[in-house]
């Protein structure tokens, strides 16, 4: 491999799509957007990946076109690993014990007994019989026959065992959690620790030859052994990256992959590579996301694979790595289409849009420099839109947020921006076809335009609530939600007068949608739905079968109706809401609003870029809900509570092992507001209390981060 990779960014489009059991497709990024935990590839053209979800990827002509299946064998669960022993025979294993084995090249898939329903890390055959699995708590499990049946061995330890190798027919390494490495000699009759309780975690291994082989892990962690893994040394480096995947040509020249943090703390690809036997390392490229696994031929090609559908080709040990899938992927809050060609879709750092019904998506500005954020979308016509949102401006050494509006009326070649120095931000806004129109924000924000979106008056309302959820019915009749105490309001003159509505409960509304003067709905926190059918006048809840935040209500006749929300929600009435579905969904990412063109086109945008679309509505499929009675600990970080808050809320989150973390909150423009926790915690269950006293009333984020993991989940600060 060369010292220096030459990265061409060069994006391929896709093709094929088996939608399983839902008719939600992905459109961006390409060719989907769920976390790619492992790649194998078969031959120079052939390649399988398995990922979040369920996730499995295939392509047969080198990564121009890519297979996506979705819960084939029934399973949602988590992939985290995949194996072939020859070019038709596979093997995938994941959370809560998957296990599933293809015959067809990865065509199709069936699901195998598991004895566990521990999470399953990975996977190694060494014929197409007698074959080894490995997970947490340091479960090992043998098969004989293909996969057909499974045998627990004792591993002589509880670490979790993130991956395994086996020499030969006789000779195997796994390696874990704690610096653990375990070896047997017996086609794992019996297996013997070699090392453990280290700080490090380990995360792969890789064999040269019967002799000399690698392990990598945590915090730049390379191990090097000269005697079949009988003994183990640290190589000395300066490296703190986390590393995923190793992978030698010969006993020289190598490379590592896995997880780097850049000036702006988000999370990249680290890529490495040694010419004297790992004993220095030379840092190559970050590759947007992080990078979960990379597998290559003996001439050096192949593929890598990683975080929110990270897909890259690579060639002669790296020295040209191309990439095979979207690389912007903004956080999308609006999706907008004048018709089933035309579109956009905006959100923080960048506005997209398309004219063949969302296939290929291009920028439509390129100008906001990570520092304009844009929440909603509405166009009056075709040519005349208006985006409203908020910038951050530098003044002296404080970063201080304004509200924005940025209006078009070139159909979006343009845009012209006009900012608002009174309130942060504005969250929704609506223009009617005669060019009236209203945003509202952060504070009380309610703004009017009678001129398509040139200028803007403020109006007079409740300026102690955030008004999150807009909507205008024609250019008088009106209604906009938000706040704690499910507040809502009406206006029958065009916004010069305001009447609250009594819309009971105590829910925090964040979207607001009516289908004529007199019903509509809104939606929020807690899977809450609330109906009227006298335009507002009175109000009563539905049980919408989801307890997640819900973001965004679209409904497309008197009948039927789409919300979405939090880790990947979707539901859906065909009654007018007198019963609602928990719908599969291809993603568990947040999903911020709904948008239908007609009956049957839709789309859905939300966190990373994400874009779904459908052209024939929903399956009539519900999610899998049933759960095990016993779980084992996971890394996760849970809902805050209460929330909406104020001032105080408490976070939980949970280790799977002891680990280092940071538990961070960020503004809606992704800038960081504090640091609640910068420690190394102990397994277990943890809280941590945020107090927002200093902080503007709004939507924040906090971000869990440890061990090459991250999560992140929303907030309501109501004051």
């Amino acid at each position: 491999m060369k010292n220096c990779a030459t990265i061409i960014l060069i994006v391929t489009f896709f093709a094929g799509t088996s939608f399983g059991q839902t008719d939600w497709f992905w459109q961006y990024p390409q060719p989907q957007g769920n976390t790619l935990n492992d790649v194998f590839m078969i031959d120079e053209n052939t390649a399988v990946a398995v990922g979040e979800l369920g996730t499995i990827v295939r392509t047969t002509d080198g990564g121009e076109h890519w297979q996506v299946i979705y819960h084939q064998v029934g399973t949602s669960e988590n992939l985290n690993a995949v194996f072939f022993i020859n070019n038709h025979t596979g093997w995938a294993v994941g959370e809560r014990g998957v296990t599933i084995k293809t015959t067809d090249g990865g065509q199709s898939w069936q699901a195998l007994d598991s004895p566990t329903e521990y999470h399953l890390y990975d996977v190694c055959f060494v014929d197409e019989n007698r074959g080894f699995i490995v997970g947490r708590f340091g479960k090992i499990l043998r098969t004989t026959d293909g996969g057909a049946s499974w045998i627990t061995l004792k591993s002589g330890t509880q670490r979790s065992l993130q991956a395994i190798e086996f020499i030969d027919n006789k000779t195997g390494i796994t390696v874990g959690s704690g610096g653990t490495i375990i070896k047997t000699r017996d086609g794992g009759e019996t297996w013997q620790v070699v090392q453990a309780g280290y700080a490090y975690h380990l995360k792969a291994v890789q064999f040269v030859d019967h002799e000399l082989g690698y392990a990598v892990g945590t915090g730049g962690t390379v191990l090097k052994t000269r005697d079949g893994g009988a003994s183990w040394s640290r190589i000395d480096n300066d490296m703190t990256d986390d590393f995923y995947t190793v992978q030698f040509a010969n006993a020289d020249t190598g490379w590592a992959v896995g997880y780097a943090v850049d000036d702006n703390e988000q999370a990249v690809a680290a890529l490495y590579s040694t010419e004297d036997g790992g004993l220095t390392w030379h840092y190559e490229q970050a590759l947007g996301r992080p990078l979960n696994a990379i597998h290559l031929n003996n001439q050096g090609n192949g593929w890598a694979v990683g975080g929110s559908g990270t897909i890259a080709r690579v060639k002669s040990y790296g020295g040209e790595i191309i990439a095979q899938s979207s690389e912007e992927l903004y956080w999308l809050y609006s999706v907008y289409f004048f018709n089933p060609d035309t579109g956009f879709a905006a959100g923080i750092g960048g506005v997209m849009r398309t004219n063949d019904g969302g296939t290929t998506w291009t920028q439509a500005r390129t100008d906001t420099n990570g520092v304009i954020g844009f929440l909603d979308i509405s166009f009056a016509n075709q040519d005349t839109g208006v985006m409203v949102g908020g910038q951050w401006l530098l003044d002296g050494q404080t970063w201080t947020p304004i509200a924005l509006i940025s209006h078009t009326t070139d159909g979006g070649q343009t845009w012209h921006d006009t900012t608002f120095t009174s309130h942060p931000y504005f969250w929704n806004v609506h223009l009617t076809p005669s060019g009236r129109g209203w945003a509202v924000g952060v504070g009380g924000a309610l703004m009017q335009t009678e001129d398509m979106g040139v200028t803007w008056s403020e109006q007079s309302l409740d300026a102690s609530l955030d008004w999150n959820g807009l909507f205008f019915i024609n250019d008088t009749t009106g209604w906009i939600v938000g706040g704690y105490g499910s507040r809502g309001y009406k206006t029958t003159d065009g916004g010069e007068t305001w009447e609250r509505m009594r819309m009971g409960g105590s829910y925090y509304l964040m979207d607001v949608f009516f289908l004529d003067e007199r019903t509509g709905w809104a939606v929020g926190y807690n899977g809450a739905v609330l109906v009227t059918r006298d335009g507002g006048e009175h109000w009563e809840e539905q049980e919408s079968g989801a307890t997640a935040m819900l973001y965004s209500i679209f409904l497309t006749e008197t009948t039927t109706g789409y919300a979405v929300g939090e880790g990947g929600t979707i539901v859906r009435t065909i009654d007018g809401g007198q019963t609602w579905e928990n719908m599969v969904s291809p993603t568990s990412k947040e999903l911020d609003v709904v948008f239908f063109i007609n009956t049957q086109t839709g789309w859905i945008a939300g966190e990373d870029g994400t874009i779904l679309k459908t052209v024939s509505g929903f399956t009539d499929v519900p999610r899998r809900t049933q759960e095990p009675t016993t779980l084992p600990l996971s890394f996760s970080l849970g809902q805050n509570y209460p929330n909406p808050f104020n001032p105080v809320t408490t976070i939980p989150f949970t280790l799977d092992k002891p680990t280092k973390v940071t538990l961070k909150i960020f503004d809606l423009l992704g800038k960081e507001v504090a640091t609640l926790v910068d420690a190394r915690l102990a397994v277990g269950h943890h809280t941590a209390n945020f107090n927002g006293a200093n902080l503007a009333s709004g939507v924040y984020f906090y971000r869990l981060t440890g061990d090459s993991r991250s999560e992140i989940r929303k907030l309501v600060l109501q004051k």
